[in-house]
């Protein structure tokens, strides 16, 4: 009855906004909230718009569900854009009377970076002070010290959306756990990690398994007491290294234009172009046990477990020397990628001229790739050890 009762008052003030819209444009747009990827990467397209590209005459603003998956960033954003959540109800009736504001899809671009928005906004996505001395402070007191480099670790598993908050609990997310990886895998490289200087936080709300390690320099979030929802944000927005299965949280290392490695991730057709980013996807094999060549991992870029099933494909995990190997190549980063491995060029220029489809939205692959960095590649160990007749 309540919210009748507000979709019942919020009549009059749409009329009201149709008047107003007859003099300049006024625009009103939700931003998803549930889960954490489409919660920062669809934000910060929107405040790049408000940035660089909303005309004089042109007034926007915005709402969002809450509670949200993630408070500190639902905060981030009431400071940085014109957030109104008594607007919702005015949105809600705004579509169902004069229907979707089409602007929408242009600005979000599918949640991909398409133009390279990113590192256009670079250095305007800022902590404040105080926000910086708690991180630091908090670091410290779980054994890490002022100046050593930080990288995330994130490896996904089922046990976050198993207990995640009220928006995402009510679905069963089995149909694509074919993303997930075990963690103990990641033993070995983490340890390579550590012994060369870096600080290694494993992230995560939660997670099903702890990774034995013990060691002051290694952090196992998703088993810490005094997680927050800040921390959260602030760790993957300043490692010096993102390394990710490719799930939710490691979007917010890529807006903040971090360096990034994908590893064991599918499907290879949601590569990122646009960031400063390594890929090693997981390996997927033909019913004679061959592994796929390019044209194929992207023809079988499915969406749910029973398609990879349904045509026959196997997947298999990187292991665990091979993480090492790969880890390698990206840490410690001394040159630019293609500097470092001149076969890289070739490599990604192979991988952009390719003549194929997307198979789930069926454009152009190049065209769906827009804004190219040139330190978007596959890692060349995958391709030299793992998967020689990729591009063949």
């Amino acid at each position: 009855m309540k919210e009748l009762f507000k979709l019942f008052l919020s009549i009059p003030l749409v009329m009201l906004l149709k008047i107003i819209r007859l003099f300049v444009t006024v625009r009103i747009f939700e931003i998803k909230s549930p889960r954490i990827g489409h919660f920062v990467m669809d934000s910060i397209h929107f405040y790049h718009y408000l940035k660089k590209n909303k005309k004089k005459n042109e007034f926007i603003f915005f709402w969002f569900k809450e509670p949200t998956c993630n408070s500190y960033w639902a905060q981030y954003l009431k400071r940085n854009l014109p957030v109104f959540q008594f607007l919702e109800f005015v949105y809600r009736v705004d579509n169902k009377i004069f229907g979707q504001d089409q602007m929408v899809n242009k600005i979000l671009n599918q949640s991909r970076d398409i133009y390279g928005h990113y590192a256009d906004l670079q250095m305007s996505l800022k902590f404040t002070n105080e926000e910086e001395i708690f991180a630091h402070n908090w670091l410290k007191s779980h054994g890490w010290t002022e100046g050593q480099p930080i990288i995330c670790l994130h490896v996904r598993d089922s046990k976050y959306l198993e207990t995640g908050s009220e928006q995402t609990n009510s679905r069963d997310y089995s149909y694509h756990d074919y993303r997930d990886s075990p963690i103990d895998i990641y033993k070995k490289g983490v340890e390579y990690l550590i012994e060369n200087k870096a600080f290694v936080i494993r992230t995560g709300k939660a997670a099903n398994k702890e990774l034995e390690i013990v060691d002051k320099n290694f952090l196992d979030y998703p088993f810490v007491s005094n997680q927050n929802d800040f921390i959260d944000v602030w760790i993957f927005a300043n490692c010096q290294l993102c390394i990710s299965t490719m799930s939710g949280p490691d979007n917010i290392s890529d807006v903040f234009c971090r360096n990034l490695l994908f590893i064991n991730h599918l499907p290879l057709s949601d590569f990122y172009a646009w960031s400063n980013a390594v890929h090693a996807p997981k390996i997927l094999k033909n019913e004679d046990h061959h592994i796929l060549n390019f044209e194929e991992y992207i023809k079988n870029s499915f969406h749910t477990k029973d398609s990879f099933i349904k045509n026959n494909i196997s997947i298999e995990n990187i292991q665990s020397k091979d993480i090492v190997e790969i880890f390698k190549e990206v840490w410690p980063r001394k040159k630019a990628f293609q500097d470092q491995f001149p076969s890289w060029n070739s490599n990604k220029t192979r991988f952009y001229n390719a003549s194929t489809y997307l198979s789930e939205y069926r454009v152009n692959f190049k065209d769906h790739f827009d804004f190219q960095n040139p330190n978007a590649v596959m890692s060349e160990y995958w391709l030299q050890n793992i998967n020689k007749s990729f591009f063949n």
